[in-house]
């Protein structure tokens, strides 16, 4: 798997943050990897979706209703999103599908970073919404289209297919806590 940590050594992105955000960024990476390590430490590969998505869970303290596994396999990338949609923890598969550096992920707005089909993000968006607002504690499978996801600020500018499988609420002590969403690719990326 190959994964870059940045474009540029002076890491202008992550320069361009202020303290606190330097501070919560260095944060989400230091608990980032803390997971990959304890689930290598547990004898899982990194490429276990099951596996380092349970030692997530553990690491933060979080519960999730055990169905989101229903939708685990091949190109299913599991993402963890606070309540201010910063995304905190993905299966190592996503470095698969994407061409953005660590820096990208860590420095820049996701909103900045991706494209896809204005109706396909307010469907998602809303569901979230729901989520965290506490009208919908279930899991909400989308029966949206596939659809491409473009990166709007990368090196290779990648577009892939992608299938919206599902949003669940990650709870924390009987509370919600974020938002965990389940993604489908077809692996195959498109001119």
């Amino acid at each position: 798997m190959l994964v870059r940590p940045y474009q540029l050594p002076s890491l202008p992105f992550f320069q361009a943050l202020s303290i606190p955000e330097q501070q919560q960024a260095i944060s989400l990476i230091e608990n980032y990897c803390a997971v990959c390590q304890n689930t290598r430490r547990h004898g899982a590969s990194l490429r276990e979706g099951r596996a380092i998505v349970d030692e997530a869970l553990e690491h933060y303290n979080l519960q999730v209703d055990a169905r989101v596994f229903d939708f685990m396999g091949p190109g299913v990338v599991y993402e963890f999103y606070s309540p201010n949609q910063t995304q905190f923890f993905r299966t190592a598969n996503f470095f698969e599908y994407n061409s953005y550096t660590i820096e990208d992920i860590y420095s820049r707005s996701w909103m900045h970073l991706y494209d896809r089909d204005e109706a396909i993000t307010q469907k998602i968006m809303e569901g979230a919404g729901q989520i965290l607002g506490g009208q919908v504690t279930e899991i909400i499978k989308f029966t949206l289209p596939e659809h491409l996801l473009i990166e709007r600020a990368s090196l290779e500018r990648i577009k892939i297919p992608v299938r919206f499988e599902c949003l669940a609420p990650l709870m924390q002590n009987g509370k919600i806590a974020g938002v965990l969403s389940a993604v489908k690719s077809s692996g195959h990326f498109v001119d």
